[in-house]
């Protein structure tokens, strides 16, 4: 993987990877991953756009790029306003959180009422912790390793097989990686659902680069 995105950086001048699990217990709606947890989500976008909190998509918010100056919005936007991934997949028919149509993954409600259940569960002794549908509907994966070790090089631990720090320094900077837990139904129950998938998401990711980086594919290279 770094071997390819270190030669995509150094041809284009950036990155974009796309880590694609799937989960089955959200139907029909894809969850996006950003290491932007449930909680941060859960707040306005005015404070999204503020904070410091790292991303797996700093890159493309570098206020250094060339496009700086041309870009949409702030944090919030690029995870879940107009022009953000989830945003141009809802368009093709794929939902997806965080979006501007869901853009909280979990309400807050329904989290804080499981918090307390799990509290009360290992407060006392012989009490079970709250049912399995209650937990699907507060679970969110908001990125794990591969879109850290990448897209935000610089947050593993020396313990977790870090990027070396020159990588971390150069090209490791300029790659943005995105976390998809795709759903079963719509997406990967069938080979027609796969391929259409496939499509939507080359389609919005090339919307995503336009957008944020002012990359568009050459028409040599379309298919």
């Amino acid at each position: 993987i770094a071997e390819a995105l270190r030669a995509c950086v150094e041809r284009f001048g950036f990155a974009l990877l796309l880590d694609l699990h799937g989960q089955s217990h959200r139907r029909l709606v894809t969850e996006l991953g950003y290491l932007v947890t449930t909680d941060d989500l859960l707040l306005m976008d005015s404070v999204l756009d503020v904070s410091t909190r790292p991303t797996s998509v700093d890159a493309l918010i570098r206020p250094d790029h060339p496009a700086a100056g041309k870009r949409p919005g702030g944090m919030s936007m690029l995870l879940r306003g107009a022009k953000s991934l989830g945003a141009f997949l809802e368009s093709r028919g794929f939902r997806c959180t965080p979006s501007p149509t869901t853009p909280e993954p979990v309400k807050a409600i329904p989290l804080h009422k499981y918090r307390e259940a799990r509290k009360d569960a290992d407060d006392i002794a012989g009490k079970s912790g709250p049912p399995p549908e209650e937990a699907k509907a507060v679970t969110y994966y908001w990125g794990a390793y591969t879109v850290r070790r990448y897209g935000a090089a610089h947050t593993v631990l020396d313990d977790a097989s870090p990027l070396p720090k020159e990588d971390q320094e150069t090209w490791a900077r300029n790659v943005a990686a995105i976390q998809l837990e795709t759903s079963w139904l719509g997406v990967r129950d069938g080979i027609l659902e796969q391929r259409t998938f496939g499509e939507g998401l080359a389609w919005a990711s090339e919307q995503l680069l336009e957008a944020w980086l002012g990359w568009t594919m050459p028409d040599d290279k379309r298919g």
